[in-house]
């Protein structure tokens, strides 16, 4: 194997924990957005449960709740009020589709389970990506430095001949 020069070492030195750094930022910070929007969503679903408007779509138990909304004209303020339940809804329903489970009663712990199982998914996908791209910038820079450097230094040896 050739012997790697110096600009590749660094490039490889300075790669390593620029990458773990990016994937532990990305990934912590994904964390903490789950715990704040499972903490508003959780607070928002309660209220709903009591509004008389979302407990008229909870008691037609639609199949598909979109076609539910649209036949029944509900106002847009109805569905804006109830819409961490129709959210909640369209996941019930996600879920027994899923697993096959057609009017069988699901837990609300289930599908709360089931949120964070596909958010974790999402949140993979994010932080590969993330990191993906701070790699890539890094490497876009890393080339652009050695460039100019390599260009003074061409253009300093041009100068030194000439003496």
């Amino acid at each position: 194997m050739r012997r790697l020069n110096g600009w590749v070492r660094l490039y490889i030195v300075l790669l390593v924990p620029i990458a773990l750094s990016s994937w532990i930022w990305s990934y912590s910070a994904e964390n903490k957005n789950y715990e704040g929007f499972s903490s508003i969503r959780s607070n928002a679903l309660e209220p709903q449960m009591k509004n008389p408007e979302c407990i008229k779509i909870l008691m037609a138990n639609p199949v598909a709740i979109d076609g539910y909304l649209t036949q029944n004209n509900l106002s847009r303020e109805t569905t804006f009020n109830c819409h961490m339940i129709i959210d909640f809804w369209s996941q019930i329903r996600e879920y027994q589709n899923k697993h096959n489970l057609s009017g069988k009663i699901i837990d609300r712990e289930t599908i709360e389970a089931t949120f964070k199982e596909d958010y974790d998914a999402q949140k993979l996908r994010a932080t590969t990506f993330g990191t993906g791209l701070c790699i890539i910038i890094y490497t876009i820079l890393f080339l652009m430095a050695w460039g100019s450097i390599a260009s003074i230094r061409w253009v300093i040896q041009g100068f030194k001949k000439n003496n």
